[in-house]
């Protein structure tokens, strides 16, 4: 036998009857030298799937073109220890008309999103600070650019994630492309909801702390600040911050009304919560007030380090997900995000494969994208 030719497996389509993939090289892609020659057949995954086995009929060979006894192709369902589960297999090729090729057999690679079949972790992808950008895609497109690649990735297609929005912001979901933006968010299917509204001070220490201990203020049906009257029962301008939110994005935007809300730097206190419960809105999550385990108590996992780079930001994401304790995987685990950053948004698919393949290798899950 001569030395085998290596042979890549770059096809992957989906199997729209199964939870599998299949990955296939056509034979009239491939040509060797000789009848009998060894041939290489190697499974190469990627896009957060892993290799689970081979299928099909005829001998396979060790690497010195010896039968192997131990396992088989065509092994059943319920025979693990007889699967041939290498990622690279041999074979022999027989001369048909002018081309060598597989005789009378089928070789197929199986593959499947890693951990498939192992409990799943649920992750909520937030974003703060945003929308960011124009509405069309182009130069300085951040937000636009991230909803794009949640719909269209091979890690996990249709993602969905929770967009914390300033309302009121000029250059945020206060402008026409932030609006358009904002509908964008809802049309395919994310979830809207506050981090800044009404008169906007952006203290990145304690703005809603700030806010609850300051008098209320007039706010117009469509959350214009300073117009018409004061809401009902608003005790302070926090409370009127979220109204004039609210009444903006439902009333002038065209979306429904927002379930979460998340303070500037994730500061918030007992009066806080109190005026988020009185107004509907909810944090994404509450892990109480000076939660010991991590700086705050609004997220698990803060992807945003200083300085950004795709480096710091995959290490931040992966080093969270490995220092989980196992009793917080069965909850929700909120990770932090800004869609102002275009080293954020433009390499997102990169995060997404981190999240995917940390969970699975770290904690043997298998991740969901949840909203709610």
């Amino acid at each position: 036998d001569r030395p085998a030719a290596q042979e890549q497996l770059g096809y992957v389509t989906a199997d729209p009857a199964g939870a599998y993939y299949l990955a296939a090289t056509p034979y009239n892609q491939i040509r060797f030298a000789g009848a009998g020659n060894l041939v290489a057949l190697t499974a190469s995954t990627h896009c957060g799937y892993a290799f689970a086995r081979w299928e099909g009929t005829g001998d396979v060979y060790d690497s010195n073109g010896n039968v192997r006894t131990d396992v088989s192709l065509d092994a059943p369902d319920d025979e693990p220890e007889r699967w041939v589960t290498d990622s690279t297999i041999y074979i022999k090729m027989a001369k048909r008309g002018s081309d060598y090729r597989p005789t009378n057999r089928d070789v197929t690679a199986v593959v499947g999103p890693k951990c498939a079949g192992h409990d799943i972790v649920s992750v909520m992808l937030t974003f703060d600070d945003g929308p960011a950008g124009s509405c069309e895609r182009g130069q300085f497109d951040n937000t636009r650019t991230l909803l794009d690649i949640l719909e269209n990735n091979c890690i996990a297609p249709n993602a969905k994630a929770v967009f914390l929005v300033q309302t009121h912001v000029v250059n945020r979901g206060g402008g026409q492309d932030g609006e358009c933006l904002i509908r964008l968010m809802e049309q395919r299917g994310h979830a809207i909801g506050i981090h800044t509204a009404g008169k906007i001070d952006h203290d990145p220490g304690n703005e809603h702390e700030v806010h609850a201990t300051l008098p209320p203020y007039p706010v117009g049906p469509g959350g214009e600040v300073n117009e018409g009257e004061i809401p009902q029962d608003a005790a302070c301008r926090l409370h009127c911050d979220l109204i004039a939110g609210i009444r903006r994005l439902t009333n002038v935007i065209g979306v429904g009304s927002p379930r979460w809300v998340r303070p500037v730097g994730g500061n918030s206190n007992d009066d806080v919560r109190a005026v988020y419960s009185s107004v509907g809105l909810e944090l994404c999550i509450d892990r109480g007030v000076g939660h010991p385990a991590r700086d705050t108590s609004n997220w698990h996992i803060d992807a945003d380090p200083h300085p950004r780079s795709v480096q710091s930001i995959a290490a931040n994401i992966a080093g969270g997900i490995v220092g989980l304790n196992p009793d917080e995987l069965d909850g929700k685990i909120v990770i932090l995000f800004h869609d102002i950053h275009s080293v954020t948004t433009d390499n997102f698919e990169t995060y997404l494969e981190v999240i995917v393949n940390t969970f699975c290798n770290t904690h043997n899950r298998r991740v969901e994208f949840v909203v709610s």
